[in-house]
């Protein structure tokens, strides 16, 4: 589709604002088109990360299983948990944990470079949607794109929490101004700060037509899975129960189909951007900064007040706290209660003596144990 930009009437010496012409239509119709061009690609881009992910999960688990079978005294602890509790694994050597701990961070580091490999190859599949580029040429750009990526979603979740510590609203502001730092990564190429800074150039410069088009995005979201659900539940129950067995497809997609329209969206604002002003993070970083200073001190304050007397205090007046609450009713059915638990009048499910009689052996067992 061809792109149009019309520009207001203008006189010498003063600049001109371009504006967007592409209808809402349009943009759904375009992005609905990129979505089922690069489904398949996508499609198998997942499969290979699901089988990849499978088959590491699978060695992590056989060479632990291996780690305690072949250690008489990890298995032997392991045994022992039923009879003495978690006591049993005090008794395992520091050298089984730390070969546990060790294959645990090969794994969360295998699937996170997976993870990143992955997103990174499905974008481009649906960005070359036209060209259907081949499987192995998509995980192969994925990979060299993983420590800008990893860096960029450090950088920019660090900014979008910090300003979300101070007072909330700056981290939604942060969030929006950033939301194309991934796409300036993987689709231009481009390092981790450049790309946040092209992110701000590019929103700021359209900033209205970008909002107003994410919330068409989100109110489409609202409407499948929240308003139509819930209009079909009061109109019949099988109703509800065949959308909401419709919508798990749907669900299975959606998140494919708003990374198209988010494609076609920076596309669109990147090939008619009038703003060459380079984008600023100044402010978000100052921001960034108090806010995660205001979380430090907060948190020191919380730790400091809940080790204070005045916390202890109220920790030990809670209870009567409490009772001055009751009713005199209510304090009269309590201990009723009471009486009746002392007196053995009060049945117990048998259940929860067979329990308390469990865990009364256990604690005999600890207690003779270490005594």
């Amino acid at each position: 589709m061809q792109d149009i930009t019309t520009n207001a009437p203008s006189t010498p010496g003063t600049k001109m604002k371009s504006k967007i012409d592409y209808p809402i239509k349009q943009h759904l119709q375009d992005s609905w088109d990129r979505f089922t061009n690069g489904l398949l690609p996508a499609f198998l881009v997942s499969l290979v990360a699901i089988v990849v992910g499978v088959v590491v999960f699978g060695a992590i688990g056989l060479m632990s299983g291996g780690l305690v079978l072949g250690n008489e005294t990890v298995l032997s602890a392991f045994q022992n948990l039923e009879t003495m509790g978690p006591a049993a694994l005090m008794t395992i050597p520091g050298s089984f944990w730390a070969s546990i701990s060790g294959l645990i961070i090969v794994y969360v580091v295998i699937a996170t470079v997976m993870s990143l490999v992955g997103q990174a190859a499905i974008l481009l599949a649906f960005a070359n949607a036209e060209e259907k580029p081949a499987v192995g040429t998509l995980i192969k750009k994925g990979f060299s794109v993983i420590v800008p990526m990893f860096l960029v979603g450090l950088l920019v979740s660090f900014l979008a929490l910090g300003g979300t510590w101070l007072f909330f609203l700056p981290g939604i502001i942060i969030s929006l101004m950033l939301s194309f730092s991934l796409y300036a990564v993987v689709i231009d190429g481009k390092g981790p700060v450049q790309a946040m800074k092209y992110s701000v150039q590019l929103i700021s410069g359209d900033f209205g037509f970008f909002f107003v088009r994410l919330l068409v995005i989100t109110g489409l979201y609202l409407l499948l899975f929240m308003v139509l659900p819930a209009i079909l539940g009061e109109i019949s129950e099988t109703l509800a129960g065949v959308y909401s067995l419709l919508s798990m497809f749907v669900a299975f997609g959606w998140s494919w189909f708003t990374m198209s329209y988010m494609l076609e969206l920076y596309n669109k604002i990147k090939d008619n951007s009038t703003n060459n002003k380079p984008g600023s993070l100044t402010w978000m970083v100052i921001v960034a900064i108090l806010g995660w200073l205001l979380f430090a001190v907060g948190f020191k304050l919380l730790v400091g007040f809940a080790q204070s007397e005045v916390a202890k205090e109220l920790a030990n007046d809670l209870p009567s706290y409490i009772e001055e609450e009751l009713t005199a009713e209510e304090q009269a059915e309590f201990e009723a209660f009471m009486d009746q638990v002392e007196s053995g009048e009060l049945e117990l499910d048998e259940d929860f003596l067979e329990q308390m009689e469990e865990l009364e052996a256990q604690m005999n067992k600890l207690e003779a144990t270490y005594p």
